[in-house]
């Protein structure tokens, strides 16, 4: 509600002396009402009048009364800085009645403060005037009403009309039975290295298990301010029903229900339950492992194991020389020695306590705690953390990113540092498409063979030339997926190009001579060690800048 600061005292003396002929004309505009004082002589001059000088006011949020200095009879009037209209002007011709009217600033309430009139009492149909006058035609509060023509309210400021609120709607929402979250956080040791033991929880579900519930949407409301007008609600929205697998949907209810044992998941807004294999060990006896979802190992994973899965592998022991090839992530809580043989492929992120001899290439990030005699490429980043977080011989390749805390050792064992490609982009991208363009020409001569056999065989069939045209067909097949492979390359090296244009290498630590560092093509040798550095390539040198400045 506006601001209702006046002097009550002050406001029933200048009342009582000004001259029972008061015009009070509301603005149209109810944000703005506000009244200019003008001074007439006599009724018969009420349309000429002239602007008072020296006056005394008790200002309201709608409304201010004066007198003038010498105490000549008044006129009210709107003021025409007021004008910005909201709905038809009715004005309110109410003569010898006294009235401070409040309306709030969101025109859902209106106060009405009536100045006890001596002579005749006031009219249900003069209030109500002066109401629509002023443009309030909903909400009238008739027990209010009742209670000024009673006289049982003079001088105090009661509510006469109240509108009706918009009530918007509520979107739907869904209830999920399960842990969305569960806690994956690794926990940071105090030499700053990381815990992988604490990574790879995840929730199980059993068979027709409840997962979620789909609650709809709240109905809106609209309202009404006490000018009459519609109030437009918001209304709620729904959302779609879920996507993803392994669950049953049961309309009547709105309820998600797993079909199959294993892990469940939210990801992306995406319901999954997919099937866990657990087993204690994987060792050459037990054979290789394939399996459409995630494979939790217990124990170990021994040498001369195969273990290819659409999902994540989780080991919670170590790896030996194995092959691990994941649609998802890899997590290796302690670490692999690959004995120069072991082999990682995932799609996601690889992580584990160490990697050594072991060559390994993943699509996201490349998270240990030590790589050591390595062969590693990372699609985003490689982050060895701790204080003796060391990347120590081998090759490590990364599109955006390399942290570690030291790089080689004292001895001067070569260690190679790559960003983004290791040769020249413009030499690499000219050999790609001198392949490009070879394998295209091969192509199209198989091609024109092809259309010559064929022509040859709708003149006459025989073995020779359907044996020719077999080879044919093969041949054209495998071009054409070669030719798929080598254009598919030269869209992901332009990627990498890109991507790497701002990568760099953060070393916290030392980074010992004969460290290798590869930058799209540009190349350094160091041969003094170098502290707490960050290397980055502009234009066309590698930068090495501290990281104490």
């Amino acid at each position: 509600m506006a601001n209702k600061s006046y002097n009550k005292e002050l406001f029933h003396s200048v009342m009582n002396d000004v001259d029972d002929r008061i015009h009070i004309t509301r603005a149209k505009d109810h944000s703005s009402d506000k009244i200019i004082i003008r001074e007439v002589e006599d009724e018969s001059t009420s349309d000429s009048t002239s602007q008072i000088s020296n006056v005394s006011f008790i200002p309201s949020s709608r409304y201010e009364y004066v007198e003038n200095s010498s105490g000549q009879k008044i006129k009210l009037r709107k003021s025409k800085a007021a004008e910005k209209p909201v709905s038809e002007e009715i004005p309110a011709k109410l003569e010898s009645a006294h009235f401070l009217l409040e309306i709030s600033e969101d025109h859902l309430s209106a106060h009405l403060m009536v100045q006890k009139r001596l002579e005749n009492p006031y009219t249900k149909e003069e209030i109500l005037e002066f109401l629509n006058g002023n443009g309030i035609v909903y909400g009238i509060d008739e027990s209010v009403l009742s209670n000024i023509l009673n006289g049982s309210c003079y001088y105090e400021e009661v509510l006469i009309a109240k509108g009706i609120a918009p009530i918007n709607g509520k979107d739907g929402y869904y209830e999920y039975h399960f842990n969305t979250n569960p806690e994956t956080k690794p926990i940071i040791l105090k030499d700053g290295s990381v815990d992988y033991n604490t990574l790879g929880k995840f929730e199980l579900t059993m068979k027709d298990q409840l997962l979620a519930t789909y609650h709809a949407s709240c109905p809106h409301k609209d309202g009404m301010d006490i000018y009459g007008r519609t109030l437009k609600a918001i209304e709620g929205k729904e959302l779609p029903k879920l996507a993803g697998k392994g669950f049953d949907y049961e309309p009547e209810n709105q309820e998600y229900y797993a079909n199959i044992e294993g892990k469940v998941s939210l990801e992306n807004g995406e319901l999954h339950v997919v099937p866990v294999f657990t087993v204690e060990n994987l060792e050459a006896t037990t054979g290789d492992l394939v399996f459409h979802g995630d494979v939790l190992v217990k124990g170990n994973v021994f040498s001369n194991v195969t273990v290819k899965t659409t999902g994540n592998i989780t080991v919670n022991g170590h790896v030996e020389i194995a092959t691990l090839i994941a649609g998802k992530d890899v997590l290796l809580k302690n670490g692999m020695q690959g004995s120069g043989s072991g082999r990682i492929y995932a799609r996601g992120n690889v992580m584990a306590k160490f990697l050594e001899q072991t060559t390994v290439q993943a699509n996201g990030n490349v998270s240990a705690n030590a790589i050591l005699n390595c062969n590693i490429f990372s699609g985003k980043s490689v982050i060895v953390s701790g204080t003796r977080g060391s990347i120590l011989g081998g090759s490590v390749t990364a599109v955006e990113e390399i942290q570690a805390s030291t790089i080689g050792n004292r001895v001067g064992i070569d260690t190679k540092l790559v960003i983004g490609i290791e040769e020249d982009f413009k030499t690499a991208m000219e050999k790609l498409d001198a392949n490009i363009e070879e394998c295209n020409d091969t192509y199209r001569r198989i091609e024109r063979d092809l259309e010559r056999v064929n022509f040859r065989l709708e003149q006459q069939s025989s073995s020779s030339l359907l044996a020719e045209r077999k080879e044919l067909l093969e041949q054209k097949k495998k071009y054409q997926l070669n030719l798929d492979r080598l254009i598919a390359k030269r869209e992901n090296m332009a990627d990498i190009r890109e991507r790497s244009s701002r990568g760099k290498i953060i070393i916290s630590g030392m980074v010992h001579p004969c460290s290798h560092i590869i930058m799209n093509g540009l190349s350094e040798v160091l041969s003094t060690e170098r502290r707490n550095v960050t290397f980055s390539r502009a234009l066309r040198e590698i930068r090495i800048i501290s990281n104490t400045l």
